[in-house]
């Protein structure tokens, strides 16, 4: 009896192991015969594609996703595609590539992302069509109005600015991990434009709603990512279920905010982006307007979105950017010389300082390529079939920016693995254009904040090292400049010192 059991288990076994491999086939010949004028690419195993050759990247030899990405790129060029999971995905490695194909109209959608979390697929960032459209006109236009990224907001960003410097100061010279210094501060300038709230800087329950804000974002890399892929939401990912539960966390956290406004609503002097928001609402409904994607579902996913991207850019990068200030003495003892030139020790950079200072600009401008905090940027899907440099798109791909690989091309940047912020001066000491950066990706999904985020880096990197020097811990674990994550690129953990400049007789 146990060996007729045994055969037919076997028997079972075989059979599946046949299915599996006959429907691995036929979705590889499937895609060989789609091939047709694809860009070029590698197409990887049956089924499974790219996926085990990333992975091996990984394990062999501790290449991340996009640095794996970036060495097929230099095979095959600045578009190239593969297949992933039974679909087909493009990528784009040249900052003009990505110009070119996002400014088309049959770019502006994103992939279905088949994960139970209300963020997606709503508000602004992840949305599509009509909905994307709206809630990115009203996004734009009420985020205007109440100054951000314009000159008039100017004093807000520098008094959070020197709330975070007394921060630093607290610390007295010992060593110090800068996360959440940075976190806090940039996150109450969002704050304060979307929900008039701001947080203390000792504030460990803020500080945990931060950590998992972080690990969304982490989350949205190693499982949002793929969740377009078809069957793949009948895998058991454990990411996937994290990242629902942790949405929803803050979905609510958002409608507490929301609640709270209401209370004390006054629509024709709204005080922050969700007054507006609450406003425009009112007035859709009471227009009898029904078909508006300005609504109560899609308002904590859109405030979700802003506060999300708002806080993650400019915070990781000046972590980076701190970082490599203490690789850098050199670099940071000229932009101090810069800044001593043109602004003094008796007052704070502004916004009207920046053209005088072109060495702190280029140097910000190479905290961005050399940090590239968002290496692989979000995915576009195609709405219908196109053509781009010759290649067909076809309808409903995935096409996702390499921006790790346009940053650190060879054949754009002498030296890319060098830190040097001349690349972006002149013989004469001006300031280059700087095309070639694409932080904020481009074309018609082009970051909404961008201004404000721009603004916010001058302000706060001119102020931290105006006040302070910032040093490596003696005998601190070198600094990795590797980071982690491909969705958003963070440092690891390191610590620094920070003792006042002009105390010390520097000014």
């Amino acid at each position: 009896m146990e060996s007729t059991i045994e055969y037919v288990y076997e028997q079972m076994l075989n059979r599946n192991v046949v299915v599996l491999i006959a429907v691995s086939l036929a979705v590889t010949y499937g895609l060989w015969n789609r091939r047709g004028n694809l860009p070029p690419g590698p197409w990887g195993l049956p089924y499974f594609g790219l996926v085990p050759y990333l992975l091996l990247m990984d394990w062999l030899y501790g290449l991340q996703r996009h640095e794996a990405l970036a060495r097929v790129a230099g095979r095959y060029g600045k578009v190239f595609s593969f297949t992933a999971f039974g679909r087909v995905v493009v990528v784009l490695n040249d900052a003009e590539a990505i110009k070119e194909a996002y400014q088309r109209r049959e770019m502006n959608d994103r992939p279905r992302m088949k994960v139970k979390n209300h963020s997606l697929g709503k508000g602004v960032a992840f949305a599509s069509g009509d909905c994307w459209k709206e809630q990115r006109s009203f996004s734009i236009r009420t985020l205007e109005s109440l100054g951000a990224g314009r000159p008039v907001h100017e004093e807000k960003i520098a008094q959070e600015a020197r709330t975070v410097l007394d921060e630093i100061a607290s610390h007295e010279g010992k060593p110090f991990d800068p996360k959440f210094p940075m976190l806090i501060c940039v996150s109450n300038i969002i704050s304060t434009l979307l929900f008039s709230i701001r947080h203390e800087y000792d504030d460990d329950k803020y500080k945990a709603f931060l950590d998992m804000i972080a690990e969304i974002t982490h989350l949205m890399g190693t499982s949002g990512a793929i969740q377009s892929a078809p069957l793949i939401k009948h895998l058991p990912l454990d990411s996937k279920k994290r990242l629902a539960e942790f949405g929803t966390t803050e979905c609510r956290y958002m409608i507490g905010i929301i609640k709270e406004h209401r209370k004390n609503l006054d629509p024709g002097n709204p005080k922050d982006f969700t007054d507006a928001y609450l406003g425009e609402i009112l007035a859709k409904v009471q227009s009898g307007e029904t078909e508006s994607h300005i609504s109560t579902e899609n308002l904590p996913h859109t405030l979700i979105h802003l506060y999300s991207a708002g806080t993650e850019n400019v915070s990781t990068t000046l972590r980076w950017g701190l970082m490599y200030m203490i690789a850098y003495p050199e670099v940071q003892a000229r932009v101090q010389e810069e800044l001593d030139r043109v602004v003094g020790p008796n007052r704070m950079p502004q916004l009207s300082d920046e053209a005088a200072l072109p060495y702190t600009q280029a140097t910000i401008l190479e905290l961005q390529r050399f940090s590239t905090v968002a290496p692989l940027g979000a995915a576009h899907v195609s709405t219908d079939e196109f053509n781009l440099y010759g290649y067909t798109i076809p309808a409903r791909t995935p096409v996702i920016p390499n921006t790790w690989a346009i940053h650190y091309d060879p054949k754009v940047w002498k030296e890319p693995a060098k830190f040097n912020p001349e690349r972006f001066l002149t013989e004469s000491n001006s300031l280059k254009g700087a095309d070639g950066i694409v932080s904020f990706s481009a074309g018609n999904r082009i970051c909404i904040g961008r201004h404000l985020a721009r603004m916010e880096m001058y302000l706060l990197f001119t102020h931290l090292l105006h006040r302070f020097n910032f040093r490596k811990v003696d005998g601190s674990p070198p600094l990795d400049f590797r980071g982690h994550g491909s969705f958003a690129r963070v440092p690891d953990l390191y610590l620094l010192r920070a003792t006042e400049r002009h105390q010390e007789g520097e000014s």
